[in-house]
Parts: structure tokens; C-alpha cells; sequence
């Protein structure tokens, strides 16, 4: 049974796959070539982009609700589920210019090189250049732009529907980045401490007092964590969150990934190198073969004239 449904016949078919075929056998040399020059392409590129270390750390979220269900001193803490809402509030905690410029302060990072003479990727040296030429624009002043290098390092995202989120930061310093992503993990524990204070001291009365002295002593705990480069790795049960131990400095480089860059390397040459010589090769061979089918043109017939 035929099943064939294009617009020309089988035998035109398999006539053009086999024009592809020797086009592509000719051209065997210069596909050669041509993947050769983009895998050496792909090598000078890794050897000359500067590598990049990412660590990161994770925070637990134990939300508790205090609930009066008996005598004074048998409060129990129950648990509340962490909705969507919550969490993208959270996230948004973490990237806070609140939290992340005192952070910035602390290391000195307005002088990083890695953050004042670089930009990242496409879309931020295209947004530099463009904010450069626009009309009526105040040009950022280095150390602002530094911070806001230093905030796009930054990434914060939640696991899944858990309630632990991934705090990560990436710098040309292995040990830089260990210590920023701690201190900033420190830091988000203070505000949230800092935050059950402020709380605390609109409710008032006894139970105010009884824990100033433990949010006061574990905040203190928590700043000398984030001053120190360390995540506050202690047990802080006021804050509602637990930092699930301390990052360390990554051994091996993150960006660029070798193995990715020279298969994609690999893959665009093989693709755009076949398309070039089916381009180039392809129509010629068709109409040398077409103008072979119709055979030689007929001579004009003379004219005779009385």
C-alpha cells in the first residue's frame, strides 16, 4: 500500500535525499574543518572567561503560632501550613535591600572587581549600553552599580512546596562566596528575630519580659554569626527558622561548564555546517541535473526567404 502524500513523487524524493548525500560527502572536509574551528572556539572561550564559584546554604522555615489553649505555663506552639504568599514574601526578605546592603557594607564589595568593571551576560551589558544612550536618565554612581551587581549574585529560591529555601551566592572567590551567602543567612535569621521583638513590644505585659532577655540574646547571637562571614548554625527557636549547617567554599568551579559549552559547540557547528553546504551545493547540483533531463536545447530552424 502507497502512503506516500507529499507533493512530488517518491522517485523525485529519494532523488533529492541522494543529492543531499554526495553534497554532503564532497563537502566531508570542510564539515571537518568547520567543527574543528568551533570546537576551538569553544576551548579559547572556556580558557578565557574568568571561572565563577557558587555556594549556597539552606533555611528551614518552622513556622509556629502560639495558641492559648490552657494555664499560663502550658502554652503549646502549633504549626500553621506555609502558603504560596508566604513564601514569595520570604523570598523577597532574603533579596531585600534591607537585608543585603549592610552585607555589602560589611565586605566592602563596592571595591570587588568582579562587581565594578563586569556585567553579566547579555541582557545587563545590553541594559548598561542602553541605559547610557537614553534621554534624561541619571547615570548610576560606581557604588550603586556595584550593589546592584552584587544583588543579581544573589539568588534565593524554595525547594519544591517544601519549607526549606536555597540561599546562593557567586563570586570569582570560592571563599568570598561561602562567607557572603553565611552572613546573609545570618542576617535573615536577625530580621526575623528582630522582627518577633518589634511584635512582642505591641503585645506588652508578662510575657513580653519573660522573653526579652532570650530574643535579645539570640539576636546578639545571630549578628555576631552574620559579622563573622558564618551562618547561625545554633539553635534560635524565636527566629522560626533553622539554617541547615554552613556553607563551605565550592572546590571546583561552577561557570563555565566545560562539558555543556563544547557539546553545544559541537551540536552548532554540525548543524550549521550541513545547512551551509546544503545551501550552497544542493542548488547547483539541481539544476545541472535538470538541465541534463531536458537534454540539449533545439537549434533554430533557418529561414528562407524568396
Amino acid at each position: 500500500m502507497n502512503v506516500w502524500t507529499g507533493d512530488r513523487s517518491e522517485a523525485e524524493s529519494a532523488a533529492r535525499l541522494r543529492t543531499f548525500g554526495v553534497a554532503l560527502r564532497r563537502s566531508r572536509w570542510f564539515l571537518a574543518a568547520w567543527m574543528a574551528a568551533w570546537l576551538v572556539f569553544g576551548v579559547a572561550y572556556l580558557a578565557s572567561v574568568k571561572p565563577e564559584f557558587v555556594a549556597s546554604v539552606d533555611v528551614a522555615l518552622e513556622p509556629q503560632l502560639l495558641a492559648n489553649d490552657g494555664p499560663e505555663d502550658e502554652r503549646h506552639y502549633h504549626q500553621f501550613a506555609l502558603d504560596t504568599e508566604q513564601a514569595d514574601t520570604e523570598l523577597r526578605l532574603m533579596r531585600s535591600e534591607t537585608l543585603l546592603h549592610p552585607i555589602f557594607n560589611q565586605f566592602d564589595l563596592s571595591h570587588a572587581p568582579e562587581l565594578a568593571d563586569r556585567h553579566d551576560g547579555f541582557w545587563p551589558t545590553t541594559a548598561h549600553w542602553l541605559h547610557w544612550i537614553a534621554t534624561g536618565t541619571t547615570p548610576y554612581d560606581a557604588e550603586t552599580r556595584a550593589f546592584f551587581a552584587f544583588v543579581d549574585r544573589v539568588r534565593c529560591l524554595r525547594l519544591g512546596l517544601s519549607y526549606v529555601f536555597e540561599i546562593s551566592y557567586r563570586s570569582d572567590d570560592p571563599n568570598l562566596a561561602a562567607r557572603v551567602v553565611n552572613a546573609i543567612a545570618a542576617a535573615y535569621v536577625a530580621d526575623r528575630l528582630v522582627a518577633v521583638r518589634a511584635r512582642l513590644d505591641r503585645v506588652g505585659g508578662p510575657y513580653r519580659v519573660a522573653r526579652a532577655e532570650a530574643i535579645a540574646n539570640q539576636l546578639a547571637k545571630a549578628r555576631a554569626a552574620a559579622l563573622a562571614g558564618a551562618a547561625a548554625t545554633e539553635d534560635l527557636p524565636l527566629s522560626d527558622v533553622r539554617v541547615l549547617g554552613s556553607a563551605t567554599p565550592p572546590l571546583a568551579k561552577t561557570y563555565p561548564k566545560p562539558v555543556p559549552t563544547l557539546l553545544f559547540a559541537f551540536g552548532f557547528a554540525a548543524v550549521s555546517g550541513v545547512l551551509l553546504v546544503l545551501l550552497a551545493r544542493v542548488p547547483a547540483a539541481a539544476r545541472s541535473r535538470r538541465r541534463a533531463n531536458e537534454g540539449p536545447s533545439p537549434s533554430p530552424r533557418p529561414r528562407f526567404s524568396l
